[in-house]
């Protein structure tokens, strides 16, 4: 009798070990965050929690926090892979208050997906921090208004970062960048549209290899700025608008012992430089005099029109500039200029004419229309 009943207390206690490990894996796999939800509660789908903060620490590893419905879900900091995802039609906010950033990832080895967010700046510093982190992937999310800059990035090697159906505003209100990246990983963004930062809409510098395809970047400061000091840095626009930027459309500077690769293909560069910096235009390449550096840009089926300034300036005898196919019409300035002993050649037909200043500037090849 006696063994019989130790048998059954032995498989009670075991199925009820069972139970408990399951339901402890499933809402550690997944946790839900709502309006109603109690920071004290498990996080579970019956018991969300108020904030992605004690969501995300009460998720395993590689797991999900799933946003129920509307509501701010305050600044986190995220130490490990997970996904963050707010379905559409449901207002999964985080409001930046001043000295704070958003979302920092600080995640070794990590893989970070965040989607679906809107991330308000409140005199907040960075609406969202890669400090490292394997890969990070940021969808149809909306990030506006930051003092200093949306999105940051500092690549360690072998790192990604994918953002894809997002915006990145700063609505007037900010005095820094919209996307900040350096460093030796990949930078890929696809239909991203970077509008209204008084500084720079994004900044690229010293090592990434980044691609823009169907990007929207207007009414910035600066549009786009590529700066290489050190390392090879890369940029391959596809697609894309850079439009109504007060000053140059298109920046790059090479120096020291950078090496600069720029392909631009079937984009425009339009209306930019509006508040008449010089030397400025639609595109603009400096290469600093001293140093090893070398440039090399290519345009293939790209319009640079109605620029103030040059369709497309290049300085000093490290930088080479291949066109091919374009339209450079109706600037200000020139329509393609090579100073300082840079080279811009014209291969193909493309239409250079109707330039202020003049349709060609030292230019070594033209092939004509």
């Amino acid at each position: 009798m006696r063994d019989s009943r130790t048998r059954a207390w032995l498989v009670i206690g075991a199925t009820m070990a069972v139970l408990a490990t399951t339901d402890v894996c499933a809402m550690a796999q997944r946790t839900f965050v709502a309006s109603m939800g109690a920071d004290t509660n498990p996080c579970s789908l019956v018991a969300p929690c108020r904030s992605f903060g004690a969501a995300i620490a009460q998720t395993n590893d590689k797991g999900e926090v799933v946003v129920l419905d509307s509501a701010g879900y305050g600044k986190v900091t995220i130490t490990r892979s997970v996904t963050i995802v707010a379905p559409a039609g449901v207002y999964a906010g985080i409001s930046v208050f001043s000295g704070s950033d958003g979302i920092t990832v600080n995640a070794p080895a990590g893989i970070v997906v965040l989607r679906g967010l809107k991330i308000n700046g409140q005199g907040g510093n960075i609406g969202i921090n890669f400090v490292q982190g394997s890969e990070l992937r940021i969808e149809r999310c909306d990030i506006t208004a930051m003092n200093q800059l949306a999105i940051s990035a500092s690549l360690s090697a072998g790192a990604t970062i994918y953002v894809h159906d997002t915006t990145v505003s700063g609505r007037g209100t900010v005095i820094g960048s919209g996307l900040f990246v350096t460093g030796s990983g990949r930078v890929s963004l696809e239909r991203v549209a970077v509008t209204g930062n008084p500084s720079v809409g994004i900044t690229i510098q010293d090592g990434p290899d980044v691609t823009l395809r169907n990007v929207v970047v207007e009414r910035n400061d600066i549009g786009i700025l590529l700066q290489a000091g050190f390392g090879s840095t890369s940029l391959a626009i596809d697609e894309s608008r850079v439009f109504a930027n007060k000053n140059n459309g298109i920046s790059m500077l090479v120096g020291g012992t950078g090496v600069l690769r720029a392909a631009i293909s079937d984009s425009d560069v339009v209306s930019n430089n509006q508040d008449a910096h010089v030397p400025g235009g639609g595109i603009v390449l400096t290469a600093a005099p001293a140093g090893t550096s070398v440039a090399s840009v290519a345009l293939t089926r790209t319009r640079s029109s109605f620029n103030t300034g040059a369709g497309l300036v290049a300085e000093n005898s490290s930088v080479s500039v291949y066109v091919d196919h374009c339209t450079v019409i109706d600037n200000t300035g020139y329509g393609l200029s090579a100073a300082t002993g840079a080279i811009v050649y014209t291969r193909g037909s493309s239409t250079i004419e109707n330039n202020g200043g003049g349709n060609l500037n030292g230019v070594s090849a033209y092939a004509g229309k």
